[in-house]
């Protein structure tokens, strides 16, 4: 089974691939785009063009989970907002391609009260990645807590 894992932001959206709960790649995709629209439409593009034009690196995924965060759980309204409309965006491009394949997760739901230091400590403890990206790092431990959850 293979996973991707998505954690949007404004300015980076971090990724992890798992096939048969092993992780096999992981990465992040930026813009350079001043534009909200354009940044997102780039980033988007971006990450496709890693991931499903290199049949090497990746074919279909069985599920794509995406972190959202409709619990609100930052304090900064305007920032709250700018991270819907980026999640909303990037998951509304995969649900349009793949459908029922998309899952979207609440940071809530998924991380609670873990801070985002921590869960970048635990991915790097749990698997060694060779990076120091949050966006990344937290993509890599959103999809082990859905396999370690969803069997």
């Amino acid at each position: 089974m293979k996973i991707l894992a998505i954690d949007p932001s404004s300015t980076s959206t971090g990724w992890a691939l798992f096939e048969d709960k092993e992780l096999k790649e992981y990465g992040v995709v930026t813009s350079n785009s001043k534009d909200l629209v354009s940044k997102i439409t780039d980033m988007i593009y971006n990450l496709n063009d890693l991931l499903f034009t290199d049949p090497l690196l990746f074919t279909d995924p069985n599920k794509i989970i995406i972190e959202t965060n409709i619990s609100c759980y930052a304090k900064n309204i305007k920032r709250i907002n700018l991270y819907q409309f980026v999640a909303g965006s990037i998951a509304g491009y995969y649900i349009v391609r793949y459908g029922d394949n998309v899952k979207l997760i609440d940071v809530k739901d998924w991380k609670g009260k873990m801070s985002e230091d921590a869960v970048c400590y635990n991915a790097k403890m749990v698997y060694n990645p060779d990076t120091i990206n949050k966006d990344t790092l937290t993509a890599i431990w959103l999809g082990h807590w859905y396999i370690s959850n969803h069997n």
